[in-house]
């Protein structure tokens, strides 16, 4: 920094109020002159202009991710809701009337297709009730059934 002041270029700057000491303080703080802080943070421009563009950039990509963060995790919940709606249908079979002898009171068992009972399931989740709950009710809001009749 220490130019021959007959080569170096001059120029006459205004400041507002208040800036040279705040200017000057940072001098102090950094161990130089006045001028050499003005020039070191002339030099830096450039610089921080590429960092607000940065920090643009990664906002936009904060967002992005964010709304992939959401997908994700319905997708998750999609999966868990999946899951339990095939463990559902499998405690059914399982627990199928017909294989235990029992003649009384047979309840029909209805085999839903995989999408149909994930909807039914989610339903079921949503409304906190049993997927049977949720089915018949369905079912008798899509059907008028004779007795019922208004």
């Amino acid at each position: 920094m220490a130019e021959n002041r007959s080569k170096s270029d001059q120029y006459l700057l205004r400041l507002p109020a208040g800036l040279r000491g705040k200017l000057k303080e940072a001098a102090d703080a950094n161990a130089r002159s006045l001028n050499a802080e003005i020039v070191d943070r002339l030099e830096r421009f450039p610089e921080l202009s590429r960092l607000r563009m940065d920090i643009a950039y990664l906002e936009t990509e904060n967002s992005r991710l964010a709304k992939d963060l959401d997908m994700a995790r319905a997708a998750v919940d999609d999966a868990k809701a999946s899951a339990f709606a095939r463990q559902l249908l499998a405690s059914e079979r399982h627990a199928d009337p017909h294989q235990d002898g029992e003649t009384e009171n047979k309840q029909p068992i209805i085999r839903l297709p995989e999408d149909l009972a994930e909807a039914i399931s989610k339903a079921a989740e949503k409304m906190r009730r049993t997927m049977e709950d949720q089915a018949i009710d369905t079912l008798e809001k899509s059907y008028v059934l004779p007795g019922r009749l208004k």
